[in-house]
């Protein structure tokens, strides 16, 4: 069963990477009647972060006329780069119609900000639309530009690829990771389901066992190389922070997202920035966000017209 999940997932992606790759020269219309309503704004560890409905864009306290990070600028790179791939070896036989991209800040430490990230796009003539739900956290004070590394298993080239993009391992050890992971009835269920008797004594050994699995019953998701990546801080319990990891949905439930959680030791380097994001005195946590922004997001949408790139 896990296998014909996986199949019917990669045979979707492949179709819709086919179907985006038909895109036409122009470049989609993006839709500016939003008239970006402010969401929260807030410094965090040398940064300005204004959270917008139209744009999410963050500076370096140090030099205000730099923007180190926007929302709309990474939508509008992405779909850039699918046209002109798609162009070069597909021409423009199959347009595309529609590109929406999603963005919500679930939480701020330090200079990390973790973000949801949803995409929708559809196609003139399409069997399925393409989309995926991911978790990510960048840190914004690394070096590096967003699109700096090309992902080819992932239309969220730019922000999947970035030299700004952090996981777990950066902060907490391996052996930590490995057993928070293993704690959690998710991971713990579909080990059991796997076939392996042998626990996994390494984190990648426990992905890759995670991942080819069978799909516990009642749930549908995918398990991505890049799992690390895919985190929030939640809350701080006891000394620990909570961890939220996404893991995207597969085939039909494609854009939905499952979240596991986990508890980690603290590290002396994180301590100072998720004490002042638990107190809300330098950013929020992911449980606060839930309260300060409910249902919030920043949506861009680029749509096909008839003067689109005029």
């Amino acid at each position: 069963m896990r296998q014909l999940i996986r199949s019917v997932q990669l045979s979707l992606l492949l179709t819709s990477l086919a179907l985006f790759a038909f895109a036409p020269l122009t470049r989609l219309r993006a839709d500016t009647s939003n008239a970006g309503k402010n969401i929260w704004e807030g410094k965090s560890g040398g940064f300005i972060i204004r959270w917008s409905t139209s744009d999410i864009m963050a500076q370096s306290t140090s030099n205000l006329k730099k923007v180190v990070f926007s929302a709309r600028s990474l939508a509008q790179k992405d779909l850039d780069d699918v046209i002109s791939k798609g162009r070069e070896s597909y021409g423009e036989r199959n347009p595309i119609v529609l590109y929406e991209r999603k963005f919500t800040v679930l939480s701020v430490a330090g200079s990390m900000i973790s973000l949801k990230d949803h995409y929708f796009a559809s196609f003139k003539r399409e069997a399925h639309p393409a989309g995926e739900t991911r978790f990510a956290t960048i840190d914004l004070a690394k070096e590096g530009e967003i699109g700096d590394k090309d992902v080819t298993d992932s239309l969220n080239t730019h922000l999947a690829g970035s030299g700004k993009v952090v996981k777990l391992t950066d902060f907490f050890s391996e052996s930590d990771v490995l057993h928070a992971l293993l704690d959690d009835p998710l991971v713990r269920k579909a080990l059991q389901n796997s076939g392996d008797p042998t626990p996994p004594n390494t984190l990648a050994k426990l992905i890759a066992q995670f991942s080819s699995a069978p799909i516990v019953e009642g749930e549908c998701y995918s398990v991505s190389d890049d799992l690390l990546t895919r985190f929030a801080f939640h809350h701080i319990e006891k000394g620990k922070v909570a961890v939220r990891l996404g893991l995207s949905g597969a085939g039909p439930c494609r854009e939905a997202l499952t979240q596991l959680g986990i508890l980690l030791p603290i590290p002396e380097s994180l301590k100072g920035s998720l004490a002042l994001a638990e107190s809300r005195k330098e950013g929020f946590l992911m449980k606060t966000q839930e309260k300060i922004a409910p249902n919030q997001k920043t949506t861009l949408t680029f749509s096909a017209s008839k003067d689109a790139g005029h």
